[in-house]
């Protein structure tokens, strides 16, 4: 468990959002708040934590300790990216089955207009709704997938 060991993983956790809130804020306070500082200070002060927390359990060695916060680093990970992962498939089916919707009550309004049934604005309301939810979910959809359509 050597130094830069343990500052990678303190990168890492930054990285994927699980750091220690109470550390990076100790950190912040310390850099004043440029953040390339804070992101060193927190590597320094989280080291210093892991190292403390380890000599805490005796008859274990460092190593062991520090092995099984990266195993729970990797689980929390690999949970979070499958998540991600669900969520944003989520959305896609959602776009396409809202196109889909949209098309089919755009196309029973036309047939309600044409054989003058007074569901004409039911199904075209129903329509437009699924409409704004189908773009809803392409501009999600994209966003999810780093494609921002509407940055600059």
């Amino acid at each position: 468990m050597d130094t830069q060991e343990l500052y990678e993983f303190a990168d890492r956790e930054i990285r994927i959002g699980t750091h220690d809130r109470l550390i990076m804020a100790q950190a912040k306070e310390a850099s004043g708040g440029v953040d390339a500082v804070t992101r060193q200070k927190y590597w320094q002060l989280r080291a210093d934590a892991i190292r403390t927390k380890a000599k805490e359990n005796p008859g274990v060695p460092d190593d062991l300790y520090f092995r099984e916060l990266v195993a729970r680093m990797n689980r929390e990970e690999g949970g979070r990216r499958l998540r991600a992962n669900l969520v944003g498939w989520m959305w896609v089916l959602v776009c396409f089955g809202s196109f889909c919707a949209a098309a089919i009550f755009f196309w029973a309004a036309r047939s309600s207009f044409i054989h003058s049934r007074d569901s004409v604005y039911t199904f075209g309301g129903a329509g437009v709704g699924f409409l704004v939810l189908a773009i809803i979910a392409y501009v999600v959809t994209k966003r999810d997938a780093g494609e921002d359509p509407f940055a600059d």
